[in-house]
C-alpha cells in the first residue's frame, strides 16, 4: 500500500492529495502545531492496524498527518516505480512555514540557490532530505505540499495525461543535477508531480 482516496469532507476545496509526516508522538505534535500557529482539521484518529494521526494545516494553510506507526518507521531506500518518493511545500511565506515545520516535526533546513526567487530549502531529518520547500506559487493557488511519484518516463507519462481528462501543467523538463519531471493536474483538480531522478551520489 503507497496510498489511498476517500470523498472530500469540504467540497468547497480543491481536491488535493494529504501527506503523512513521521512524529515520535502525535499528540505532542498536536500541542506544537497549536502552539505555532497551526490548526486542527479533524478529531485525531486510530487507524486500525496502521497507525495514529491527526490532520492538521501550518499557519500558511498548507495540510498534512501527523503520523506515528507503532511498528516504527520503515528503513530508509530508494522508490520503485509509481511510488511516492518525495514532498514539496509551496508556499507563500517559506521562513515562517520552515520555523514552524522545525519546531513540531524536527526538521533541519538546507538552502540552495542564492536569491530570495530561486531559493530551494530542503527540509532534513536522520541525515536525509525528506521534502523541499518553495516560494514558487500560482497566483490564486493556496498553499499546499505537492508529493512526487517516481517515473521510468515522465514524457510519456504526461503525454497519456490529456487523453485520461487530466491537464500537464508544467514540463516535461529537466531539473539540473535531479532528473526529468512534470507536473499534472488529475480529472479532480488534484495536482501531481512525476520524475525520473538521476540515481543517488554517494557522499
Amino acid at each position: 500500500m503507497i496510498g489511498g482516496y476517500a470523498p472530500a469532507r469540504d467540497e468547497s476545496k480543491r481536491a488535493h492529495w494529504l501527506a503523512c509526516v513521521s512524529v515520535p508522538d502525535v499528540d505532542a505534535g498536536l500541542k506544537l502545531a497549536a502552539a505555532n500557529g497551526g490548526k486542527q482539521l479533524e478529531p485525531v484518529r486510530d487507524i486500525p492496524n496502521a497507525g495514529r494521526r491527526a490532520h492538521i494545516a501550518d499557519p500558511l494553510g498548507a495540510e498534512l498527518y501527523l503520523f506515528r506507526n507503532p511498528a516504527g518507521d520503515p528503513p530508509d531506500g530508494d522508490a520503485g516505480q509509481g511510488e511516492f518518493f518525495w514532498n514539496e511545500l509551496h508556499t507563500p511565506d517559506p521562513a515562517k512555514a520552515i520555523a514552524f515545520y522545525e519546531k513540531v516535526v524536527g526538521y533541519t533546513t538546507e538552502t540552495l540557490g542564492v536569491g530570495p526567487g530561486d531559493a530551494y530549502h530542503v527540509l532534513n531529518s536522520a541525515g536525509s532530505g525528506r521534502g523541499g520547500v518553495t516560494a514558487h506559487l500560482p497566483p490564486g493557488v493556496p498553499a499546499h505540499w505537492l508529493p512526487y511519484v517516481r517515473v521510468s518516463d515522465p514524457d510519456a507519462t504526461l503525454a497519456r495525461v490529456p487523453k485520461l481528462g487530466g491537464k500537464v501543467l508544467v514540463g516535461p523538463a529537466n531539473i539540473p543535477d535531479t532528473g526529468r519531471f512534470g507536473v499534472l493536474e488529475d480529472p479532480s483538480g488534484a495536482m501531481l508531480a512525476v520524475m525520473n531522478p538521476m540515481p543517488r551520489q554517494p557522499h
